[in-house]
């Protein structure tokens, strides 16, 4: 979008050295402002780091149990953080990519950033997640971070990845607990 953005300044400018271009410029700048209305925000995500190495712990467990099925090109980690009476529950689990935009229609809540593991993506969602990981000044593109619209009623969704195992995780007094493997 800047490139497109940059593109149209070196138009006009060069269009700006010859003073019968002045409708042209005038057409291309309502046609630049329509597009720039229209189009939708791009689904970028902050790279976040984490702050405790028990959290990269807990990703290479899942990895290591899912290895043979993880495909990078595919694959995205997920870690969903909820505040408990005492501590945190972390969920963590995996999802196709193609299937990721599906769960994320349906919940209101926003990814609060991203950091990779063995070239994957780790997404990360919930509570408390600056207690765990610190935010980056650098964004990223991510295309598979759109959530799908939903389907027509007439059609039948046939996932590509069934519900995935989510290993969860306790944290409670400086320490993370395996808590065990559930859906």
């Amino acid at each position: 979008m800047q490139r497109e953005k940059l593109t149209q300044l070196l138009i006009v400018k060069e269009m700006l050295k010859n003073k019968k271009n002045i409708v042209w410029i005038f057409v291309l700048l309502i046609v630049s402002c329509s597009s720039t209305k229209n189009s939708k925000p791009e689904p970028t995500i902050s790279i976040v780091k984490p702050k405790q190495p028990e959290v990269i712990n807990m990703v290479t467990s899942v990895y290591n149990e899912l290895k043979n099925i993880v495909d990078p090109d595919k694959t995205v980690f997920v870690i969903k953080i909820y505040d408990l009476k005492e501590g945190q529950k972390f969920d963590v689990t995996i999802y196709n990519k193609a299937d990721f935009g599906r769960s994320l229609r349906d919940t209101k809540e926003k990814p609060y950033g991203l950091f990779k593991y063995n070239n994957l993506p780790v997404v990360i969602f919930g509570q408390s997640c600056d207690k765990f990981f610190t935010t980056t000044s650098e964004n990223v593109f991510v295309e598979w971070l759109e959530p799908l619209p939903p389907l027509p009623d007439d059609k039948v969704y046939i996932p590509t990845s069934f519900e995935p195992p989510v290993w969860s995780y306790e944290y409670l007094n400086g320490n993370f607990i395996f808590k065990g493997i559930g859906n």
